[in-house]
């Protein structure tokens, strides 16, 4: 009986930020695994005003990457994992609740979750801060 495999992949940071992201994909494909988990800042701000979208590139720069980031454009990362192999895993229904359950156990009125694209979307207000996506291999 073969070892199960997840991966819960926190891009940026486990290694070198000037090393290839493709390659780094590719290992992640050459494990075989069952899913793999991706939870990143959203940068995805189309509806978020120019003031808190400049905030939250500078917040992301100097606290994400520093001056290694300066000249970085988001990745599109659902185009790179279906590129190496992989699709996407719903998040809607029993993880979606669930998250529901768990965010409505804090005191702060304010923070919302949302069910786009098969992810999950962590938000303060009006503003995204967090997605959250599974992806498995399509063999």
């Amino acid at each position: 009986m073969g070892e199960t495999i997840v991966i819960h992949w926190m891009h940026h940071c486990l290694y070198d930020v000037t090393g290839s992201d493709l390659n780094a994909l590719r290992l992640l494909t050459s494990l075989r695994p069952k899913l793999i988990t991706v939870v990143e800042q959203d940068l995805s701000h189309g509806r978020n005003s120019g003031a808190q979208l400049f905030g939250s590139q500078i917040r992301n720069i100097v606290v994400v990457g520093g001056q290694k980031r300066t000249g970085e454009v988001k990745v599109e990362w659902e185009d790179e994992l279906v590129r190496v192999g992989f699709r996407p895993v719903s998040l809607a229904g029993n993880p979606a609740a669930q998250a529901s359950l768990l965010l409505g156990k804090f005191p702060w009125q304010g923070y919302s979750l949302v069910e786009e694209n098969e992810c999950l979307k962590l938000g303060w207000k009006d503003f995204s801060l967090l997605t959250a996506s599974a992806w498995k291999l399509s063999d």
